[in-house]
Formats: C-alpha cells, sequence, structure tokens
C-alpha cells in the first residue's frame, strides 16, 4: 500500500540513521540500558523482544514513561500486521493493549502530546475492525475524539493533534450519515478543526482530506434527504483538489477527489447531458491514485 511504501521510504531516509546511532549508543552507561535496546529491537522489526524490553526498563525506571511508550508501540506494529493480514481478533487485541499502554504513559508524561496522539491513531484504525466486522464505531471513535483533545491540549502548536481529531469527526460523520442522523454540526466541527491543523502546517494534505471526506459523507447524506448536494460537492471538491496540491503523491486525495465528483455527476445527469470530458476528468483522478500505487484497492471497488 501506499502507507507501507512511504514507511519503508521514512525508513531509508531517517529510520536507518538513527538506528546507527542507536547502535553505537549501546556502550554508553545508562540507568536503563533495556530501555535503548528495545527500542532497537523494534526498528528491527522484534516487537516481542522489544515488549520484554521495555518491561524490565520499567521495572528498573518506573517513571521512564518512554518505556511504556515503546510497549505501545510494539503493540501497536504486531496489531497492524496482523490487521494487514486479515487477522482482525488479533489485530484488535494488540491494537487495544497498545493503546492501554499509550494512556498508562500519559499518567506520567502528561505534557507529551504524542503518547495522545499515537492512541487515537491506533482507535482510528480499531473503527476500521469495527466496520469490518459488523461492531458499531461510534464508542472507539469518540474515545478517538477525547484523546485528540488532549493532545491538542498537550501540544497546541503541533498539527498532528488537530488532524488526528479531524479524521475521527470524518468518520463520525459517516456513521451519522448511516444512522439517518444529520451531520452537519460535525462537519461544521471538522471543517474548524482541519483548518487549525492547515494553519499550523499549510501542507498538512491530511487535514483537506479529512474536510474533503466529511464534506463528501456530508453530501451523500443530503442527496437521500432529497436536498440539492451538488454545492457541498463542490466544496469537498475544492478541499481535496487542495489536498493532492499540497501532498502531490497522496493516493488517497485523488481517489476521494474523484468519488466526490462522479456523485457530483450524477446529480447534474438527473439535470442535464453530461460532457464526455467531464466523466473522462473524474476518471483520471481515480486513476491517478493507482498511478502512484498500484495496490491501492478503492479506486478498483
Amino acid at each position: 500500500t501506499w502507507v507501507e511504501k512511504r514507511r519503508k521510504e521514512l525508513e531509508a531516509e531517517l529510520l536507518l540513521p538513527a538506528l546507527s546511532s542507536l547502535e553505537r549508543s549501546r556502550g554508553v552507561k545508562l540507568q536503563a540500558p533495556e530501555y535503548l535496546e528495545g527500542l532497537i529491537a523494534l526498528y528491527r522489526d522484534r516487537a516481542d523482544e522489544a515488549r520484554e524490553k521495555a518491561a524490565a526498563a520499567r521495572k528498573k525506571q518506573p517513571w521512564l514513561y518512554e518505556a511504556e511508550e515503546l510497549s505501545g508501540d510494539a503493540y501497536a506494529a504486531q496489531g497492524l500486521a496482523a490487521k494487514s493480514s486479515g487477522q482482525t481478533a488479533a489485530a484488535k487485541q494488540a491494537l487495544e493493549a497498545a493503546v492501554k499502554h499509550y494512556e498508562l504513559a500519559a499518567t506520567i508524561g502528561r505534557s507529551d502530546g504524542r503518547l495522545y496522539e499515537k492512541a487515537a491513531e491506533i482507535l482510528l484504525r480499531i473503527s476500521e475492525i469495527d466496520r469490518e466486522t459488523g461492531t458499531p464505531m461510534e464508542p472507539t471513535l469518540e474515545r478517538a475524539r477525547a484523546l485528540a483533545d488532549q493532545a491538542i491540549t498537550a501540544a497546541p502548536r503541533r498539527a498532528t493533534g488537530y488532524t488526528k481529531k479531524a479524521y475521527a469527526l470524518f468518520f463520525l460523520t459517516c456513521v451519522y450519515g448511516n444512522t439517518d442522523r444529520d451531520p452537519t454540526a460535525l462537519v461544521q466541527q471538522l471543517i474548524n478543526i482541519s483548518e487549525q491543523a492547515t494553519a499550523i502546517d499549510p501542507t498538512n494534505g491530511y487535514a483537506y482530506d479529512a474536510m474533503g471526506d466529511g464534506l463528501g459523507c456530508l453530501g451523500i447524506y443530503e442527496r437521500a434527504k432529497g436536498h440539492d448536494p451538488i454545492p457541498i460537492f463542490a466544496q469537498a471538491m475544492d478541499k481535496l483538489r487542495k489536498a493532492a496540491e499540497v501532498m502531490p503523491r497522496f493516493p488517497w486525495a485523488y481517489n476521494d477527489f474523484g468519488v466526490a465528483y462522479i456523485n457530483s455527476l450524477l446529480e447534474r445527469g438527473k439535470r442535464e447531458p453530461l460532457a464526455d470530458s467531464d466523466v473522462r476528468s473524474a476518471e483520471k483522478w481515480i486513476l491517478k491514485a493507482t498511478e502512484l500505487d498500484a495496490d491501492y484497492l478503492y479506486p478498483l471497488n
């Protein structure tokens, strides 16, 4: 997937040099050398060993919240790997454990916004499992929203907390629409929080993507209610076009723009003949996602 490919690119760019530095640091005398050894194990994809080392470090230094965080990272790695291979039960169990460790770490490192961000992100992934298994998503998404709020409080100048909340609100928007509840107020909150994220980081394509997708869900809801959704789909397209502009190799932005474009064309087609160029343009946006990531599944569905 695009996410996995991007992870490998970042490993080559950032992680491998950092790992070499950690390896060289092994000779430095530390109060809890197991923590450093656990980090190295995690970066070497040895999650079980990382968890063992993290537990040993916590035993030596109970106040070392980074060791608790390391346990969360190890469980998260295992859970995400299980999720990717379709092992939903094992994935959810490991991911819930990751959230628990991040929350425990935050009881000590309360001012570290990254802990809340990580927990919120994992809850968003758990909500995807909930959707796939027919489990209600809303409780998980509300937990993610609450943790994102804590991240924003702890680190108000970091865009990440705002972005996690934006995606929680986007997913909630879809849940509301699918259960015949008006998501308009949620979408307004989504727009407000996303604009805060992009004010901090104008290149944050994820925040623009969340805004566009939330507006797209609202348009679908309005269409189901017999209202004109075209102006809302137009707003969605504006946000998704911006996502592709600031992150030109982000396949989600192209696919989601194409979907919003098609939804808009479907409505226009009820009123007037469509130009072939419009249909080809929408198709071009969607196919761009597969050009960027040949394994990207959504455009092909």
